[in-house]
């Protein structure tokens, strides 16, 4: 059999299937299925696939043809991409891959964010601000997959680059024993965000958007700053950034 879920009832239409393709029993998105004449198939380079738990243990070394039981002439050849992921199960209703109509989703609610934070230091002060900042990051930052490449606009030296929640959460909200030179991005009285994109990337459940973001504050002045974000969809099927490079615009 190709895999545990997979047997000659629900077995694989003899055919290429789109590259990258779908492993038609577990969904793994890495791999596709070719099929060649079984007196050949020892002279073609496979990898196994295999399911054990949660994972899709890959094994490089090894050819690995499955015959098939309807086609007991054709062998299955399983190839994958070179590299080791793990499988990523998608509920009903969600779908790992972004889309176009996701990157702008995702920057209007990194906008309107900002915008939270700030009021919620007008009105209840920092404590608030920083409840609502830290929500934030929960929410569509990725530090729950690990480090996040973030290097905000105003950061220097030793502490330019902010791969954890507390020095995102510093950078955004200042007030900060341990970063003592910010003065909280995200406190600054935003009103509004408009984004203008460059170029985006998207491929499969990986994405990256490079343009402007225009920040409004009260008084009606706009900030315009340099940014590249990079995305990728946790198993839950939420869009998480895990870059965030941020520069002001070069003045020649």
């Amino acid at each position: 059999m190709l895999c545990s879920k997979m047997d000659a009832a629900n077995e694989p239409t003899i055919k290429d299937l789109p590259r990258p393709g779908f492993c038609t029993s577990c969904s793994e998105l890495s791999h596709h299925i070719s099929y060649v004449p079984k007196d050949t198939h020892s002279t073609r380079k496979a990898r196994a696939h295999t399911a054990l738990d949660d994972t899709c243990v890959y094994n490089f070394d090894q050819v690995v043809a499955y015959a098939l039981p309807s086609q007991p002439a054709t062998i299955a050849i399983w190839r994958l991409q070179p590299q080791q992921r793990p499988r990523i199960k998608e509920e009903k209703g969600t779908t790992l891959m972004i889309t176009e109509v996701d990157l702008q989703n995702a920057l209007t609610i990194w906008g309107n964010g900002k915008v939270s934070i700030s009021k919620a230091f007008e009105e209840d002060g920092i404590e608030k601000a920083r409840e609502i900042a830290s929500a934030n990051l929960d929410s569509y930052y990725g530090y729950n997959l690990g480090p996040v490449l973030f290097k905000p606009t105003m950061a220097s030296g030793a502490q330019t680059f902010r791969p954890t929640k507390d020095g995102a959460l510093a950078y955004f909200c200042g007030h900060s024993e341990d970063y003592p030179l910010d003065n909280g991005f995200a406190i600054m009285g935003w009103r509004s965000m408009e984004s203008v994109t460059s170029a985006s990337f998207i491929q499969g459940d990986i994405a990256m958007w490079m343009g402007w973001v225009k920040l409004t504050n009260k008084d009606g002045s706009v900030t315009t700053v340099d940014k590249s974000f990079g995305y990728k969809k946790d198993p839950n099927g939420d869009l998480r950034i895990v870059l965030h490079h941020s520069s002001l615009p070069y003045q020649p």
